[in-house]
């Protein structure tokens, strides 16, 4: 693989639908020094086919992996140890770019020779509606989006810190983002939006929501940043009840009562075994968290706090 400054990782499955625009989308970007590393997880639905006709008419720009089905975690991971140059900047393969994107994020990053520089983003529906803006204003929203993109990372910095994926399906882009802040404070955050995240209701990670099967992974996920993190800091702390309350009300909308409150009870064991203080939101901490998470973190603590959650989920499951 040619040595372009930046290596640009997308790993897709089953995305025909979508990955043609992401990467027209990097066909069209302005700043030249890049390699596309796509690697096709094991896709049954032709996404091989269009990545070939893309790889023979850009041989150049976009390099082509196919490997047996491994999962988005292990593929970043393995994709960091392939790719060459300065710089890895992940994209998702049903999201795309502004022309500027990337050129934007090497300048920035090599003004100050930062380890990590972190951006905002456009969320946009399937009926092309921008739906959310969001740029990193303050250091609890650089914690609040623990997503991989919109990002660009010195590789060599990833690989020096032993920085991965965790090998999970749901919550593995939070344990390398931790990793990445917890390894270095040389990093800038910009209020660029370049990055277009579609939301894509036919994606695994969407479906992944749909009730409770993946809370033995959020269990591990949590030991795993307890091993990692400081947790004693206010701001791991307040992340931590954001992070399980969002579970339980994203996923347990779907689910029967007796399964939410199972899961609540199991989740909430955790946090009061690691002396997680059931607080949120925190003065001073999580300053820039919209109204909208405030009110429902803080609402879900009050009515545990009094005895209501039966009540509660039976009103609020299926």
């Amino acid at each position: 693989m040619c040595n372009s400054k930046v290596t640009i990782i997308i790993p897709v499955y089953n995305g025909a639908d979508t990955i043609s625009r992401t990467i027209d989308s990097l066909i069209a970007q302005t700043y030249d020094d890049w390699i596309a590393l796509v690697i096709n997880d094991g896709s049954t639905d032709g996404t091989n086919d269009i990545l070939m006709q893309y790889k023979n008419r850009y041989p150049s720009k976009i390099k082509v992996v196919c490997q047996k089905n491994i999962g988005q975690a292990e593929t970043r991971n393995h994709a960091v140890k392939m790719a060459t140059g300065k710089y890895v900047m992940f994209v998702d393969a049903d999201d795309y770019l502004d022309p500027d994107y990337v050129g934007t994020y090497v300048k920035e990053a090599e003004k100050g020779d930062y380890d990590c520089v972190i951006g905002g983003f456009r969320r946009e529906d399937n009926k092309g509606n921008i739906i959310k803006k969001f740029v990193p204003s303050s250091r609890w929203l650089m914690y609040s989006h623990m997503v991989p993109w919109a990002r660009i990372f010195k590789r060599q910095f990833l690989l020096d810190n032993d920085i991965e994926f965790l090998n999970i399906s749901i919550g593995e882009d939070s344990y390398f983002n931790f990793k990445v802040l917890c390894a270095t404070d040389n990093i800038k955050c910009i209020d660029n939006m370049g990055y277009v995240w579609y939301v894509n209701n036919g994606s695994i990670s969407f479906s992944r929501h749909k009730g409770f099967s993946v809370t033995d992974e959020i269990v591990t996920l949590l030991n795993s940043l307890a091993e990692t993190l400081d947790m004693n800091d206010v701001l791991v702390q307040a992340w931590l009840v954001r992070y399980v309350v969002w579970y339980l009300l994203f996923s347990g909308k779907n689910t029967d009562r007796s399964d939410f409150i199972c899961t609540d009870d199991k989740l909430f064991a955790w946090l009061k075994l690691h002396n997680v203080r059931l607080k949120f939101p925190v003065k001073g901490v999580t300053d820039g968290e919209t109204l909208k998470i405030r009110f429902c973190v803080r609402a879900y603590l009050v009515i545990r706090r009094l005895g209501l959650l039966k009540i509660f989920a039976k009103l609020y499951c299926r």
